[in-house]
């Protein structure tokens, strides 16, 4: 099972819950979604923007309503990343959206993946997603983990044309799932 930013955190929680998967890569993932939302909205406005959404949402939720929150104020994207989100993504989403994520907790399954291997990737200097997040998973997971904080990219690391990271991925894939003379 492969993902990349939230799709990653997604993985690693399914992979630490689901034995039928059989290895999982992260990229650019996360473990804790309050620690992550914190460091994404770090200044005292931009926290105190974001706080006061997630009040706001959870007070209409009480009253059977809900609010839809732009991408962008739940994840704050540099404008010059934005141009990897895929055309005709969802913009705007239900506030459980947000409270999900915020909630979301992959520490505290990621070390069930063990003894099935788990990379993680993750780019050094993070702009979207803070790279100590990946640091945060390799810490509760198991063995065999690795862990590689890519210089020279930012947060959409599979996007990028990287031959340092197609090259780690499928040495890691050769490492794990190594295919027999003849089956091919």
């Amino acid at each position: 099972m492969i993902g990349a930013s939230f799709g990653a955190a997604v993985a690693v929680y399914a992979a630490g819950i689901d034995h039928r998967v059989a290895a999982c890569i992260s990229a650019g993932g996360w473990g804790d979604g309050e620690k992550k939302f914190r460091k994404q909205h770090e200044s005292p406005e931009a926290w105190q923007r974001f706080s006061a959404m997630l009040e706001e949402g959870r007070r209409r939720k009480k009253t059977g309503e809900t609010i839809m929150v732009p991408r962008y104020d739940i994840v704050p994207i540099p404008p010059a990343l934005r141009g990897n989100v895929a055309p005709g993504s969802i913009m705007e989403f239900p506030f459980d959206v947000v409270d999900s994520m915020y909630m979301f907790r992959a520490n505290d399954v990621v070390g069930k993946i063990s003894p099935r291997p788990l990379l993680l990737l993750h780019p050094a200097n993070d702009s979207v997603t803070p790279t100590e997040q990946s640091i945060d998973l390799f810490r509760h997971a198991g063995q065999p983990t690795d862990l590689h904080l890519v210089a020279g990219v930012d947060h959409f690391v599979l996007s990028e044309s990287n031959t340092l990271v197609v090259t780690l991925v499928r040495n890691w894939l050769d490492k794990h799932f190594p295919v027999a003379a003849g089956a091919r």
